[in-house]
């Protein structure tokens, strides 16, 4: 299934002109979740790709697919953010970074520092977005920024 979404991607005209184009893959249940294909979702997901157009190049000539975790900043979610991450790394993929959503802003727990230190990795810790149906504006004013220098940090 990864490989037929890799090959319409590269198909796209939006592809077209665009070295360091970026697609995000969002997936449900966690990394260790069944995937359509019965895999688990880390199995199913590439941990690299090609670096010349996705449908041409050999398999040898691969850039890694920097991964972003995003960890729970509940009760209990630093060992499940670290078991998810170990888990991810353990299969090939390179983590990146970890965000965690926290009611209130975040912070609270100290998962974030417990999570980084456990991790190597940077850990941000931003405010959970409302609850439907609560518009998102306001929230999006407050961590747009953030997203954005997550992914201008993002290797190229």
């Amino acid at each position: 299934e990864i490989d037929r979404f890799a090959a319409a991607l590269a198909a796209s005209p939006m592809a077209d002109g665009l070295p360091d184009a970026l697609a995000l893959v969002e997936t449900a249940g966690g990394v260790a979740s069944p995937s359509p294909s019965r895999s688990l979702q880390c199995d199913a997901l590439p941990t690299a790709l090609p670096t010349a157009k996705l449908a041409e190049a050999p398999r040898a000539t691969e850039t890694p697919l920097p991964a972003l975790l995003v960890g729970d900043a509940a009760l209990g979610g630093i060992s499940a953010t670290v078991c998810a991450a170990e888990l991810l790394r353990s299969r090939g993929h390179a983590l990146h970074e970890v965000v965690l959503f926290e009611p209130g802003g975040g912070g609270g727990l100290g998962n974030a520092e417990a999570i980084g230190a456990a991790l190597g990795v940077r850990v941000r810790s931003l405010p959970a977005p409302p609850p439907l149906p609560e518009p998102l504006d306001g929230w999006w004013e407050e961590v747009g920024a953030h997203f954005a220098e997550l992914l201008d940090g993002l290797p190229r």
